[in-house]
């Protein structure tokens, strides 16, 4: 139990560090390694072997050493009572009721020389309500709760696999369409995979699955599927496949059936699936084009009305999980950057970090009253890895500096106009953070303070640009000075553009048929209102949602009500769901009556996201009474989920 308890609590530790740290690495590694690295914290749920000294070893031998000198006083650990004359000896019985330390070992010659005096035996046993005689018993029931919950589980988990296999068995029909079969063939080939991959089409499912960890099969909805979706399909749910990531799954489920008391355990097993489609996304969208991707975004769209209930996240992939996550994966998609040195130099410095991490936090290595430790190797008796003095030098060293922390770099995909200059600028860098942007300059503001801005290497000849550096003191000042939340200091400067002279109309349509996000969102209020009206109408035209959230805000109320009808009209989730953000409570519910009563249940997942939990259970209520299953199951997954 010592050592289950001792690999919970690490396991927990690196879970929070890792997570902890996620700000600074969210949006500048890859998702892949993202996904994982958290196969590290998994591991050290599990991993018992650890070396003499780490932080949870450590403490918990401390805290074993409190907790016997916590423990009865002479006075109080012997109660004595006549019983029968025996010989003058203690019963290996009674030796075994005394705690072996230096104290007991002396009550116990005190007590033997008692017996032989008087010529009767006395009982010698520990007070404290009999916890330490009793410890063996105690144990053994914390051990067979922690056993049989773990069992349950797990049986839980193997029952709701097998369900779901059979479900899907009754209704899947093999696709023959020799179209389609070659579709599939032609991806199987282009990510070499060799095994055969079975193909199925089932009316009872929504969105495409992959089950299987041995005979993978796809299975399809019923519905038409277009050319170029089915290759998005088929492709991501290969990726599934060759990465094994069934495999991961269930891996992390039996740790989940281990550690079913962990809280810290299930936030990691989340943060694991949803990690896991956002790198798998970001495999399939590497090779693509901005339009490619948009599509394989509205791909990932047309299936969100596969929230039927009609699933089981044990037994397979899916290519949508619901709603929740749809807006931060089709964000991922379109702000893809490809790998860079600095980027890849930092990745593994990372990883090796992280590798580090998991040896020093250890497991319970050493205890104090056997002197061994899990390696297998005999400590001595008065002997500690290095003195206590230190051990607390050791881990001040290895802890950040009071005051560094490890803050959040804010980052927004507008950009900012200023003199003449777009830029791009994120703020709160850190220190740590900041070692990887050596180019950085002091800059005066207009009130006379002065502030340290970096410099991206991209960008890092602007520094010396004393025009540039007036702009982004400026822009500064203004930021500081408008309320910025969060608070600006130690701003990154992430990309700038001198566009004195030059024709915004041209500029602007430039950075639209680019891709351009943040200079389109820096020029667009310079633009006039009926330029701004017919952006409008492109970007919801080619279905451009990023470029539709960054310029949403200067339209009218007017307007955006007009646009939240039309995508509710035609069905367009993305934009309806980029809608409701400002789009008033009222209207919000009046939408949510619409969609509950002609059963638009994609538009439905979303709007719940909005809603109280009041509200919620009145729709539980109500769905349930109206026996509408998949509406039941949406409400239920956002009230308690």
């Amino acid at each position: 139990m010592k050592i289950l308890l001792s690999l919970s609590f690490s396991g927990a530790l690196l879970t929070l560090l890792i997570l902890g740290l996620k700000p600074l690495y969210k949006n500048r590694f890859s998702k892949s390694w993202q996904y994982y690295i958290l196969a590290i914290a998994a591991l050290r749920f599990v991993i018992p072997f650890t070396p003499d000294t780490t932080i949870t070893g450590s403490l918990f031998a401390r805290a074993e050493t409190l907790l016997e000198g916590a423990g009865p006083t002479a006075s109080d650990s012997l109660q004595t009572r006549f019983q029968t004359p025996l010989s003058g000896q203690l019963s290996p019985a009674t030796e075994d009721s005394i705690p072996a330390s230096p104290e007991a070992d002396e009550l116990l010659e005190t007590a033997e020389g008692s017996i032989m005096q008087t010529g009767t035996k006395r009982e010698i046993r520990t007070a404290n309500n009999g916890f330490l005689s009793d410890s063996p018993a105690i144990g053994a029931c914390f051990v067979f709760i922690w056993a049989a919950a773990g069992l349950m589980f797990f049986v839980r988990k193997i029952t709701l696999y097998q369900a779901f296999t059979r479900c899907s068995k009754a209704g899947n029909m093999e696709v023959s369409d020799l179209a389609v079969l070659n579709i599939l063939s032609a991806c199987e080939e282009k990510l070499h995979i060799r095994g055969r991959v079975e193909l199925y089409q089932n009316s009872l499912i929504g969105s495409p699955v992959m089950t299987g960890f041995f005979r993978p099969k796809i299975i399809l909805p019923a519905a038409k599927i277009t050319t170029d979706n089915l290759t998005y399909i088929f492709t991501h749910e290969l990726i599934h496949y060759k990465r094994k990531d069934m495999f991961y799954k269930w891996f992390v489920q039996i740790i989940l059936c281990i550690h079913w008391f962990n809280p810290f355990l299930y936030l990691l097993a989340k943060e694991i699936n949803r990690t896991c489609e956002l790198s798998c996304d970001e495999l399939v969208t590497a090779p693509l084009d901005n339009k490619a991707r948009a599509a394989y975004g509205d791909a990932l769209l047309s299936f969100l009305k596969a929230e039927n209930g009609y699933g089981s996240s044990l037994a397979s992939v899916t290519l949508t999980e619901g709603a929740r996550q749809i807006k931060e994966r089709l964000g991922a998609i379109m702000d893809f950057k490809k790998k860079s040195k600095l980027r890849t130099t930092c990745t593994v410095l990372a990883t090796a970090a992280f590798c580090a991490c998991f040896m020093a936090v250890g497991a319970y290595a050493a205890s104090p009253q056997t002197g061994k430790s899990l390696s297998g190797k005999e400590a001595k008796a008065d002997e500690t890895p290095f003195p206590e003095e230190e051990k607390d030098e050791r881990q001040i060293a290895d802890s950040p500096g009071e005051g560094e922390g490890y803050g959040t770099l804010y980052y927004t995909q507008t950009g900012f106009y200023i003199d003449s200059h777009i830029i791009e600028m994120g703020w709160n860098l850190n220190e740590q953070a900041s070692k990887f942007y050596p180019t950085e300059r002091t800059l005066a503001l207009k009130d006379n303070s002065y502030i340290t801005v970096y410099f991206d290497d991209a960008v890092k000849e602007y520094a010396y640009d004393e025009k540039a550096a007036s702009a982004i003191a400026g822009l500064i000042y203004h930021l500081k000075n408008t309320n910025c939340n969060p608070v600006l200091e130690m701003p990154l400067i992430t990309d700038i553009e001198n566009i004195e002279g030059k024709d915004v109309n041209l500029l602007a349509e430039e950075y639209y048929r680019n891709g351009m996000l943040c200079r389109f969102s820096a020029i667009f209020p310079l633009l006039d209102t009926a330029r701004q009206e017919t952006y409008y109408q492109n970007i919801y035209q080619d279905g451009n949602t990023a470029f539709f959230s960054v310029t949403i805000e200067y339209m009218d109320a007017a307007e955006m009500a007009s646009y939240a009808a039309k995508a509710d009209e035609d069905g367009n989730v993305a934009f309806f769901s980029i809608l409701l953000n400002y789009l008033d409570e009222k209207t919000i519910r009046q939408y949510a009556e619409k969609c509950y009563k002609e059963g638009n249940i994609a538009e439905f997942s979303i709007l719940t996201e909005y809603m109280t939990s009041e509200e919620l259970q009145n729709w539980l209520s109500k769905a349930h009474t109206d026996k509408k299953n998949s509406f039941h199951h949406v409400i239920y997954d956002a009230l308690y989920r």
